[in-house]
């Protein structure tokens, strides 16, 4: 704790503002501080803040902000305090740049007086902003990614009864032509399958888990056996892997209420499980030389207590696909957009298909697979006046 209490305090004065922009870099300030600094000192130095507007900004590391969060709850400055995260990785020009801008739009506010029309005006600026290094306007994954943080972040404050809503939540609007998701049609997915039962039972288990659930690449390696309850024939999914270039993999708990969920599996998917489960025991009790723990991740590091990186899985399904003559602009997470999509056409309702993907508001679901509900239009409105006879 008093590690995270001396990087919230790595401050400025004079401005009044907390800025974290690169972890390893405040590591190091931090060394040197290290003597200087004591608790009772960041104490101190917190409380001659309360009652000024105080920004955090975490560059890179969005996890940081839920800890900035409750150490500003502690110091009864929550409802003083903004906390702001961009998606930006080792860019600190970039960085720097985004920084200045969310400062100037939303610097003076505190976290209470936050208006859909603060974040409104803040995605129209960034449009208009131009990168230092490219001369370019910034792209609109940009500007999506930081709607899509911020609400993340603020959502995290209402679950924690610091605000009674998000005001950041439906403020931004797609600006240009969307391009559609790249999915497998019912035909390539049936391919797909059947590549996979020419590999390993791991990486078979692995993909057809995700076709199956619809469930996120990190989410499938995070799975413990303990999660998969055999008799109802469902699966827990309650934790996600998550892997930063440069430090180790972790497990953290799902970012919303909603990605804390059961998914079902069907008789032929518990058949495979039970045959990779028993595959795992007897690598377990052969090279670990211990019997294989219900603590254990389904797709563990061998040798340890870790799961295995998601990006291994990417890479092997963009072999399985090159070497079977697959579409190779699929991707891992295609198989979770084909799942969502065949859903769709089967005629399951979008709050189904919510829940069943993990997204908070069913208005995420028509957001990403309009043009699923759209294919299903036509055929709608013929059954519709063939019923009528019209």
């Amino acid at each position: 704790l008093a590690a995270h209490f001396q990087l919230f305090f790595s401050v400025c004065p004079c401005q009044a503002m907390f800025i974290v922009d690169d972890i390893i870099l405040h590591q190091r300030i931090l060394q040197r501080r290290q003597a200087a600094a004591t608790l009772m000192q960041g104490e101190q130095e917190l409380r001659r803040h309360i009652g000024e507007v105080v920004l955090i900004i975490c560059l890179a590391h969005a996890d940081l902000a839920g800890i900035l969060i409750h150490i500003a709850i502690q110091f009864g400055i929550a409802s003083q305090t903004c906390i702001l995260s961009c998606p930006i990785r080792n860019d600190h020009s970039r960085a720097n740049q985004l920084s200045n801008r969310l400062i100037s739009v939303l610097g003076h506010y505190k976290l209470t007086d936050l208006r859909p029309e603060h974040f409104r005006k803040l995605y129209a600026d960034l449009r208009q902003t131009k990168s230092d290094a490219t001369g370019k306007p910034l792209s609109e994954s940009t500007v999506e990614g930081v709607h899509a943080t911020l609400c993340s972040i603020l959502t995290d404050a209402v679950e924690g009864g610091f605000l009674t809503h998000n005001p950041a939540w439906r403020t931004y609007r797609y600006a240009g032509k969307k391009t559609e998701k790249k999915i497998a049609d019912e035909e390539t997915a049936q391919k797909i399958i059947a590549a996979l039962e020419n590999e390993s039972i791991k990486y078979e288990t692995y993909f057809k888990l995700i076709i199956a659930t619809g469930m996120r690449r990190g989410e499938c390696c995070a799975l413990q056996w303990r999660d998969i309850d055999w008799e109802q024939r469902s699966i827990h999914i309650c934790r996600n892997a998550v892997k930063i270039t440069g430090d180790e993999i972790f497990v953290k708990e799902p970012k919303t209420r909603s990605g804390d969920r059961y998914v079902y599996f069907s008789a032929e998917m518990e058949s495979l499980l039970q045959e990779y489960q028993q595959e795992c025991q007897y690598i377990t009790q052969t090279y670990d030389e211990r019997e294989l723990s219900t603590d254990d991740f389904l797709f563990r590091r061998q040798g340890t207590r870790l799961p295995m990186t998601p990006t291994t899985f990417t890479w092997r399904f963009k072999c399985i696909l090159k070497k079977n003559g697959l579409p190779e602009q699929l991707n891992v997470h295609s198989l979770r957009h084909t799942a969502a999509s065949l859903m769709i056409a089967g005629g399951a309702d979008v709050a189904t298909v919510a829940g069943i993907l993990g997204h908070a508001q069913p208005s995420t679901t028509l957001d990403i697979y309009t043009h699923a509900f759209d294919k299903n239009k036509k055929a709608a409105s013929a059954e519709l006046q063939g019923m009528l006879e019209i």
